[in-house]
């Protein structure tokens, strides 16, 4: 639990320092944490068949961010989505495919512009909003783990973080 106690360190460390420096901050901190997948606890590493799972593991005492595990089954897919609050994530074990699109307003549609595989190690910073949109799967044929930190209380990030939106390409989506 160390390194996951050093996340929340880190990253309410973040939260109180330069706001240009947050998203870079965040970053390493993620970077530090996924070091060490024996790191996670093996209750948020639970996985489900019926979708990719979300299991809560800190949340700030301010109620400024929270961290959570997700776990990913092979085929298992979100939503295409922006974010109701910053957020980053991590890959943990395993690798998490990312398709990122360009959100047209007028028309409320987003479109597909590329599509990468991060493997364990990586990790990124979206802010709030449709800029950008993406949608995360595990398109590998083993389980993989990411490690996903959301700029809201607990409540709203198991219930209320993505912002789905339509796109041109729909794929086998869930929540």
């Amino acid at each position: 639990m160390g390194a996951l106690k050093n996340l929340g360190d880190a990253i309410a460390r973040a939260c109180g320092g330069p706001a240009a420096d947050f998203p870079q901050s965040v970053i390493a901190a993620l970077k530090e944490a996924v070091r060490a997948p024996a790191a996670l606890p093996e209750a948020f590493g639970a996985a489900s068949d019926q979708s990719y799972t979300r299991h809560l593991i800190y949340e700030d005492p301010a109620k400024r961010f929270s961290i959570l595990s997700l776990v990913w089954e092979p085929s298992q897919i979100t939503s295409v989505h922006g974010h109701n609050y910053w957020c980053a994530y991590a890959v943990l074990t395993g690798a998490i495919t990312e398709t990122c699109f360009t959100y047209d307003a007028v028309a409320e549609i987003a479109h597909p512009v590329s599509t990468t595989r991060h493997p364990s190690g990586f990790a990124c910073f979206h802010g709030a909003g449709l800029d950008p949109v993406h949608q995360l799967s595990n398109a590998d044929k083993a389980q993989a783990i990411s490690l996903h930190v959301y700029g809201t209380d607990a409540v709203h990030a198991m219930s209320q973080v993505n912002h789905r939106v339509k796109s041109e390409t729909i794929l086998s989506q869930q929540t």
